[in-house]
């Protein structure tokens, strides 16, 4: 999902577009310690669609087994392998660079429509920024995008 473009972006606008980056951000570092760990994962997946999709599900079951036994052939998660956020910036973490030379899905092709978002992905991504404002705030939200403008709120 795209983000709002632009830099006069209302309030709500600013909300969404930090949201999905948090939420963005979260499932790059589970994926990309996904794709370190199980080099199937490494390279485009050579199968139909439905196959890929349990290929990458036997994966992610395989990682949460580990984590549960605590198995000898499970590594923990290395120090700084994961993107952190501080206070007002994020760190990148440590995968990107452990794959391909920090290139990590940095080589995958677009699958086409011209990069152009579909009025029904718009309408989604207004509902989701609705649902962020209205039905799901977080109670700091109003506060990060007033800082982020130059306002300091107490």
């Amino acid at each position: 999902m795209k983000p709002y473009p632009g830099n006069n972006l209302t309030d709500e606008q600013r909300i969404f577009n930090y949201r999905l980056s948090r939420a963005r951000r979260t499932i790059e570092n589970a994926f990309g310690i996904l794709v370190a760990k199980w080099k199937i994962l490494q390279t485009r997946i050579d199968a139909q669609p439905k196959v890929a999709s349990k290929i990458v599900l036997a994966a992610v079951a395989l990682h949460n087994y580990c984590l549960y036994t605590g198995g000898r052939d499970c590594r923990n998660v290395p120090e700084n392998f994961v993107d952190v956020e501080t206070g007002d910036a994020a760190v990148e973490g440590g995968w990107r660079d452990y794959l391909h030379g920090g290139s990590a899905g940095r080589n995958v092709e677009p699958l086409g429509g011209g990069g152009n978002a579909t009025q029904r992905a718009a309408r989604i991504r207004d509902r989701l920024r609705r649902f962020f404002v209205e039905d799901a705030p977080l109670e700091w939200q109003e506060e990060y995008i007033a800082v982020g403008r130059g306002f300091y709120v107490e």
